[in-house]
């Protein structure tokens, strides 16, 4: 059975919205998959939000405010030439439509994609 998430205070929200504004990314695409089973392909929706940066101790906020996503850890690869290690959080499918429905009313620059999110599961 899924826990019932937490609704963060008003003030935590609108923090969470400007980070999202400033420094994530909400997506949502049609995508294939091939099942295990039988390798059939058959296509879903993934439905995500993101936000990284350098500053661990930002990501862990977001992971303490909310208590749900994936926190993880990504070293700089050869390409990342001068580039620092990153701190992240992501939510995928429900997650990420409970997020939408918390921090739309806050968005600004990410109004939009959180708008689409909500219409996936209206």
């Amino acid at each position: 059975p899924e826990e019932k998430r937490k609704k963060p205070s008003e003030t935590d929200l609108a923090y969470l919205a400007g980070l999202f504004d400033g420094e994530g990314h909400v997506g949502i695409r049609k995508t294939k998959r091939k099942t295990s089973s039988n390798k059939r392909t058959y296509q879903c929706w993934d439905i995500r939000a993101e936000i990284s940066m350098t500053h661990q101790e930002t990501i862990k906020s977001v992971k303490d405010i909310l208590g749900f996503g994936s926190f993880n850890h990504r070293l700089p690869i050869k390409s990342w030439i001068g580039k620092q290690e990153q701190w992240r959080m992501r939510f995928a499918n429900h997650d990420t439509w409970l997020l939408a429905t918390w921090l739309y009313p806050f968005a600004k620059t990410k109004k939009l994609e959180w708008e689409k999110v909500l219409n996936h599961y209206a």
